[in-house]
């Protein structure tokens, strides 16, 4: 797999650099501004691409619109209008059309207000796997966000203090139909969760299992969904596959459904890996992975359910990376 951060990559359509004309937003000398990469460059480098034998390409950040000044694209503003910078729809269509034909697979990265005592929350879980209860409940505010959270990165709360309820229907309808629509209309092949553990392992798993139903339908086979887990491996397990803990085996979490296919950037493995090399001997979670990688690889056999939805067999797809690009 390939990253391509677009905007630094290859400028193909100048035209597209200044979209809204605004002050101090393009400069090819700085680093901190546009470059001015965009579909037409990128098409211009998959001869190159190609032969290097990358299968599939990530395109890093999201490719929606984004704040003006924000060229690194992790600043979405409107998920329903594609960043000019980048191209257009016809330009999109143009460049899946070429990608594919070059044999590589499309990788993008993807938030009445009353107080009731009615509501429901999530399941919370511990570090270690088990279930947080939730002590002192009483009620929330009948909205689509939620009034707590974690602004973190790596996250200070259990799993569930995400931007959005995504543990009531409706919100969960709308993200699996945005997320159908986006697929269907970008021949995606793979999708990246950013942070993963911030979101609710119920909803998770409910818009994953939507999003791959919507792939099968397009005839995708091996639809690929990946993210970032912060915490440790019995933490990140969770979030795997059908869910698996050191106390709840077969039939798992979500017999019926399917989670994360695999980690592209495994926390645990990054710490572990820091620990080996000595460079910080105190980088360490709850239940980290051992810094002993075939004592790691038995630890996750046991942790982790690694069994390929479509087919039931072992089939191991974690992403292994010491940094992010």
């Amino acid at each position: 797999m390939y990253t391509v951060l677009m905007d630094k990559f290859a400028n193909g359509d100048p035209s597209n650099n200044q979209f809204f004309n605004s002050p101090y937003k393009w400069d090819w000398r700085e680093t901190q501004l546009h470059f001015g990469g965009d579909l037409k460059g990128l098409i211009l480098k998959l001869d190159y691409i190609q032969g290097m034998g990358v299968k599939a390409i990530y395109l890093s950040g999201t490719i929606f619109l984004n704040m003006i000044w924000q060229a690194d694209s992790y600043s979405p503003l409107d998920f329903s209008i594609l960043d000019p910078h980048w191209g257009t729809i016809d330009d999109w269509v143009n460049f899946v059309d070429i990608l594919h034909a070059h044999g590589i697979r499309n990788h993008v990265r993807r938030v009445i207000n009353e107080h009731n005592t009615s509501c429901q929350l999530p399941v919370f879980w511990q570090d270690d796997g088990t279930i947080q209860p939730v002590m002192g409940h009483d009620g929330c505010y009948e909205s689509d966000f939620d009034q707590y959270g974690d602004m973190d990165a790596f996250g200070l709360h259990p799993p569930g203090s995400d931007r959005l309820r995504k543990w009531k229907p409706s919100i969960m309808d709308k993200l699996t139909t945005f997320s159908c629509m986006t697929t269907t209309a970008l021949d995606i092949d793979a999708i990246r969760v950013d942070k993963s553990t911030q979101l609710t392992i119920n909803g998770l798993t409910a818009w994953a299992s939507a999003t791959c139903a919507c792939a099968t339908n397009l005839g995708k086979k091996n639809f690929y969904i990946t993210s970032e887990v912060t915490g440790g491996d019995t933490f990140g397990s969770l979030y795997l596959g059908c869910g698996h803990t050191l106390t709840i085996l077969p039939p798992w979490i979500f017999p019926l459904s399917n989670g994360l296919d695999g980690y592209v950037f495994h926390y645990s493995i990054y710490r572990s890996l820091i620990r080996f090399l000595g460079v910080d001997d105190k980088l360490v979670l709850t239940s980290d992975l051992n810094t002993n990688f075939i004592t790691a690889w038995n630890q996750m056999l046991v942790t982790n359910d690694f069994l390929n939805p479509d087919t039931g067999l072992a089939d191991p797809k974690h992403l292994f990376r010491n940094k992010q690009f």
